[in-house]
């Protein structure tokens, strides 16, 4: 049996509560993740929390720069910047950053944005409220010194819906708004990084672990820092892609949520495991059973010995 039930808070509440829900799969916020994973504790229900985050791409010194800089794009500006895993923050080598960022500040004054019928790239927000923390977000950066490159405002020109531009910041300060809150709108942050470890540092700094991205030509390389970032899921030279892969399990770390969905560790999370056990040949007794004799004591305390002595 499916069935699809519609409403607010409260509802959820109610689902959440209902001893007819056996588990609770829940993808949102993490502030409403932890009130359901408050609430599943006190009923002993299991539960998956898909929630927030604040995604890395780290791209390094010998990436593909025209990809990197496309997908740096279409993983933070795709749906207006509103996916979980949407790429949020960038972080590229010195070496390489002021070319990276004159091709991603060109790419971004090109997207198109309107409603469906004008056959846009970007399309509307979804609520005025999450439109206020954006703006909240960009004039945060502006007050503390970043560098808006274009955008940073709602579009004037499309005033029938919630538009805010495409925009590209360039900030110094790894405690600003944009850079550590979750800011679910069409927003890249990017900043510069001397070493791999000043990278991993920098991306490792965040309440945030839910998927992120490495780009480079040498996917040794690559692979090595994948490995020292605190998230659920990682790309490499690739953006938000991995979430179509059914069989690859997806899930965060941090305040990005518990368990996994998707792969054999997804499905067997849905699952109530039991564990039987069944003898092979059946005994009127096995030795261990009562009564204890004492030929049957010298012989577990010899084997104890030799196992353990």
């Amino acid at each position: 049996m499916f069935l699809v039930v519609t409403g607010d808070g409260r509802t959820g509440q109610a689902v959440v509560e209902s001893a007819r829900t056996n588990m609770i799969c829940f993808t949102g916020s993490t502030a409403t993740g932890r009130k359901i994973a408050d609430m599943c504790g006190r009923l002993l229900k299991p539960v998956i929390l898909e929630l927030g985050g604040k995604d890395p791409m780290i791209v390094l010194d010998d990436a593909p720069l025209e990809r990197a800089a496309n997908a740096a794009l279409w993983g933070g500006m795709s749906t207006s910047g509103q996916t979980c895993i949407s790429v949020e923050r960038v972080l590229v080598h010195e070496k390489i950053k002021d070319k990276f960022i004159q091709l991603v500040t060109e790419k971004a004054k090109t997207i198109k944005q309107g409603l469906q019928s004008e056959r846009p790239s970007v399309g509307s927000m979804a609520f005025e409220k999450q439109v206020g923390i954006v703006l909240d977000h960009i004039e945060d950066a502006k007050k503390n010194g970043a560098k808006i490159l274009t955008g940073g405002k709602r579009n004037a020109s499309l005033p029938n819906g919630l538009f805010i531009e495409p925009t590209v910041i360039v900030v110094n300060d790894s405690n600003l708004k944009v850079w550590q809150e979750e800011t679910f709108g069409p927003v890249i942050a990017i900043r510069s990084f001397a070493t791999e470890a000043e990278a991993v540092s920098i991306a490792n700094n965040s309440p945030y672990g839910l998927n992120g991205s490495v780009w480079s030509k040498d996917k040794r390389r690559a692979r090595r820092l994948v490995r020292n970032i605190r998230s659920g899921c990682m790309c490499i030279n690739d953006v938000i892609s991995n979430y179509i892969l059914s069989d690859l399990p997806f899930g965060g770390q941090k305040e990005s949520g518990i368990g996994r969905v998707y792969g054999k560790e997804g499905l067997r999370a849905f699952t109530d495991m039991q564990s039987v056990m069944e003898d092979r040949f059946v005994l009127s007794k096995e030795l261990w059973w009562f009564p204890y004799s004492e030929k049957m004591e010298n012989l577990f305390r010899r084997v104890t010995r030799i196992l353990f002595g």
